[in-house]
């Protein structure tokens, strides 16, 4: 079924970047909250290889995706945009120079999201949401189907405000993200 066609919105955080201690401690609590606390609230997480580096992270991953309503993505290896020709610059991130990059920004992303959870996975985000024509193809060659945002549904978009098919997308190293969720699980437990 489509995410537009659904009566309830799609809850997605992206784990992106090498992150410092600090970063590191809000991701991990972040995790742990999304796995454990009741009553579960499904989300998508887009992880980049970057992230996948840091051990705790990569553990806490690996323990998040034996969770029935946390599903695992891909969002790049090396969290660049996916441009194919220019190495486009998107919010002070650069893309992709060439087809050959782009192919393994996308696949060995793949490639280690389904060597942590035992489970290929479906979507692929990129970074900054940016992707040029041959880069969707990319994606769509290798069985993924891109996945961005509904539009103004970001990190500083309140609780409650959602709409039914919508697709927000939230970073899980900001605490808004941990409260945001905490907000979600008690409407769920509202009806």
């Amino acid at each position: 079924k489509r995410f537009e066609e659904s009566n309830q919105p799609l809850l997605t955080f992206d784990i992106c970047s090498h992150y410092g201690h600090e970063s590191t401690s809000i991701v991990l609590e972040f995790l742990d909250n999304a796995m454990k606390k009741q009553p579960p609230a499904p989300v998508m997480l887009f992880v980049t290889g970057n992230a996948l580096s840091n051990p705790k992270i990569r553990a806490a991953i690996e323990e998040a995706s034996q969770y029935n309503h946390i599903s695992i993505q891909n969002h790049g290896f090396a969290h660049k945009p996916l441009s194919t020709t220019s190495g486009k610059e998107i919010y002070n991130v650069k893309g992709n120079s060439n087809v050959e990059d782009a192919y393994y920004e996308v696949a060995k992303g793949a490639i280690l999201t389904e060597s942590i959870t035992g489970k290929r996975p479906k979507y692929y985000r990129s970074s900054t949401l940016y992707a040029d024509s041959r880069g969707v193809k990319i994606a769509n060659m290798l069985g993924l189907e891109m996945l961005g945002r509904t539009k103004g549904h970001g990190d500083h978009q309140k609780s409650g405000k959602e709409q039914a098919g919508s697709i927000v997308l939230r970073h899980a190293k900001k605490p808004s993200s941990i409260k945001y969720l905490d907000d979600v699980r008690e409407r769920i437990r509202q009806g």
